[in-house]
């Protein structure tokens, strides 16, 4: 966590609990490098924001949105006059208690900025920078090198043909998107369309619907969630990335180009 210790203090509040197998030391590492690290998972939003505002905190940033464990009725008691959201979440909030966004111009460009209720921060180039644990031990560095009839083999994809990727979660793929992409697989015959198995529920409908547009639910490969370092592997094995345009892939692009996709 870069900052200056002469102009600013940086406060961290974990609102999730502590998981030693998903929090990979960063939590620790965090714990050590700033003045004031609190747990506030087991507080109410009203409690967490009072000693959020007793510990005299300027400028609140907001990592999550609207995403799987926010704390938006937090920053909806407005605890520090200048709430902030960041990297998490790249939509509006459309709530008045989020009054800035750290954005960029690519991922919201100055035309849609009046369908937003934050005010724009915008950093240049981008608004964030990705390390990965793909370079940590437990991986091995990729080389961008075209996949291996062997890595094929155990990504769960044909060692022939080519293959285009969406490991974004289903319920982001319209009928439209899914219409082109069945499209794409009728004119490419030799090639499959691999998705995350992300709900489960959603492959059986997907698999009728691929059926329905003339395409046998065999080309539609569906892979179960891994260790995020073997997702970034196997991702390697995939030929192209398909984005879903209503609402983007945000980690999982970051992931395809660590994966050299």
């Amino acid at each position: 966590l870069a900052h200056n210790d002469h102009k600013a203090e940086a406060h961290c509040y974990a609102q999730n609990p502590e998981h030693p197998d998903n929090d990979k030391g960063y939590r620790k590492i965090l714990q050590e490098d700033v003045k004031l690290f609190r747990d506030i998972n087991r507080l109410s939003d009203y409690d967490a924001a009072r000693q959020i505002q007793a510990d005299g905190v300027e400028v609140l940033v907001d990592l999550m949105g609207y995403t799987h464990g926010a704390r938006d009725g937090v920053l909806a008691h407005r605890p520090a006059p200048i709430q902030v959201a960041f990297k998490g979440y790249m939509s509006t909030t459309g709530s008045s208690s989020v009054t800035h966004l750290i954005s960029d111009a690519p991922s919201v460009p100055p035309e849609v900025t009046p369908f937003y209720s934050e005010k724009q921060v915008y950093l240049k180039p981008c608004f964030v920078a990705h390390t990965h644990p793909i370079s940590h031990v437990e991986g091995r560095m990729l080389t961008g090198e075209p996949p291996t009839k062997e890595d094929r083999n155990i990504s769960g994809v044909p060692e022939k043909g080519f293959v285009y990727a969406c490991f974004n979660s289903l319920y982001k793929v319209s009928p439209s998107v899914f219409d082109a992409w069945m499209e794409i697989l009728r004119a490419v015959p030799t090639s499959v369309l691999w998705m995350l198995e992300e709900p489960k529920e959603a492959t059986d409908n997907l698999c009728r619907q691929a059926e329905r547009r003339d395409v046998n639910c065999s080309r539609l490969i569906f892979t179960p969630k891994v260790d995020l370092w073997k997702h970034i592997m196997a991702k390697s094995s995939a030929d192209l990335f398909l984005d879903t345009p209503l609402y983007n892939a945000h980690s999982t692009a970051a992931d395809a180009l660590w994966a050299t996709v």
